[in-house]
Protein backbone atom coordinates (compact mmCIF):
# COMPACT_ATOMS: atom_id res chain seq x y z
CA UNK A 1 0.00 0.00 0.00
CA UNK A 2 1.61 3.59 -1.21
CA UNK A 3 1.13 6.42 1.16
CA UNK A 4 0.88 9.93 0.07
CA UNK A 5 1.63 13.09 1.86
CA UNK A 6 1.52 16.35 1.49
CA UNK A 7 0.23 20.21 2.69
CA UNK A 8 -3.02 21.44 2.12
CA UNK A 9 -3.05 24.18 3.85
CA UNK A 10 0.23 25.70 5.43
CA UNK A 11 0.69 23.99 8.93
CA UNK A 12 -1.45 21.33 8.23
CA UNK A 13 -0.19 17.97 6.54
CA UNK A 14 -2.21 14.93 5.38
CA UNK A 15 -0.87 11.52 5.04
CA UNK A 16 -3.21 9.47 3.16
CA UNK A 17 -3.72 5.82 4.65
CA UNK A 18 -6.06 4.48 2.17
CA UNK A 19 -6.92 6.00 -0.99
CA UNK A 20 -9.90 6.00 -3.47
CA UNK A 21 -8.04 3.13 -5.10
CA UNK A 22 -8.25 0.79 -2.91
CA UNK A 23 -11.66 1.18 -0.98
CA UNK A 24 -15.12 3.62 -2.09
CA UNK A 25 -13.37 5.93 0.92
CA UNK A 26 -10.39 7.35 2.45
CA UNK A 27 -8.53 7.83 5.25
CA UNK A 28 -5.70 10.13 6.28
CA UNK A 29 -3.98 11.06 9.44
CA UNK A 30 -3.57 14.70 9.60
CA UNK A 31 -1.11 17.03 11.66
CA UNK A 32 -1.88 20.80 12.24
CA UNK A 33 0.32 22.95 13.66
CA UNK A 34 0.18 24.98 16.84
CA UNK A 35 -1.78 28.16 16.34
CA UNK A 36 -2.63 27.35 12.59
CA UNK A 37 -6.07 28.03 10.72
CA UNK A 38 -7.89 26.41 7.95
CA UNK A 39 -9.55 28.36 5.89
CA UNK A 40 -13.36 28.66 5.77
CA UNK A 41 -14.09 25.92 2.34
CA UNK A 42 -16.03 23.24 1.08
CA UNK A 43 -16.11 19.89 -0.49
CA UNK A 44 -17.99 17.50 -2.59
CA UNK A 45 -17.56 14.68 -0.46
CA UNK A 46 -18.53 13.98 3.21
CA UNK A 47 -15.72 14.30 5.73
CA UNK A 48 -15.67 12.78 9.60
CA UNK A 49 -12.38 13.70 11.87
CA UNK A 50 -11.19 11.96 14.48
CA UNK A 51 -9.65 13.36 17.46
CA UNK A 52 -6.35 11.51 18.51
CA UNK A 53 -4.43 14.36 20.02
CA UNK A 54 -4.36 17.95 20.91
CA UNK A 55 -7.34 20.51 20.69
CA UNK A 56 -9.22 22.19 17.39
CA UNK A 57 -11.76 24.16 17.05
CA UNK A 58 -14.01 23.55 14.05
CA UNK A 59 -16.36 25.63 12.72
CA UNK A 60 -19.70 24.15 10.07
CA UNK A 61 -21.89 26.95 8.35
CA UNK A 62 -22.03 29.40 12.09
CA UNK A 63 -21.98 26.61 14.42
CA UNK A 64 -18.74 26.58 16.78
CA UNK A 65 -16.97 23.21 18.37
CA UNK A 66 -13.89 22.90 20.45
CA UNK A 67 -12.71 19.39 19.85
CA UNK A 68 -10.10 17.36 22.34
CA UNK A 69 -8.69 13.86 21.65
CA UNK A 70 -11.35 11.17 21.59
CA UNK A 71 -13.98 13.94 19.68
CA UNK A 72 -15.17 13.52 16.46
CA UNK A 73 -17.29 15.45 14.09
CA UNK A 74 -18.80 15.08 11.01
CA UNK A 75 -19.16 17.94 8.00
CA UNK A 76 -21.71 16.77 5.26
CA UNK A 77 -20.59 17.60 1.87
CA UNK A 78 -21.32 21.33 0.50
CA UNK A 79 -21.08 22.88 4.12
CA UNK A 80 -18.63 25.84 4.22
CA UNK A 81 -16.26 24.74 7.34
CA UNK A 82 -13.11 26.11 8.91
CA UNK A 83 -10.72 24.66 11.90
CA UNK A 84 -8.37 26.48 13.89
CA UNK A 85 -5.69 24.78 16.87
CA UNK A 86 -4.52 26.29 19.54
CA UNK A 87 -1.28 25.87 21.06
CA UNK A 88 -0.26 22.16 21.06
CA UNK A 89 0.20 19.81 17.73
CA UNK A 90 -2.69 18.32 16.61
CA UNK A 91 -3.46 14.52 15.40
CA UNK A 92 -6.41 13.05 13.63
CA UNK A 93 -7.89 10.67 11.28
CA UNK A 94 -10.08 12.05 8.29
CA UNK A 95 -12.21 9.85 6.54
CA UNK A 96 -13.94 11.09 3.36
CA UNK A 97 -16.43 9.25 1.19
CA UNK A 98 -16.43 9.22 -1.54
CA UNK A 99 -13.12 8.94 -1.43
CA UNK A 100 -11.16 12.50 -2.55
CA UNK A 101 -7.77 10.95 -2.95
Amino acid sequence: MKTREFEVYEGIRLKVLISGDEASFDVCLMEVEPNTEAPSHKHEVDEAFYIISGEIEFKIEEEEQVLKADDYIYVPRNKVHSAKSFSEKVKALVIHFPPRF
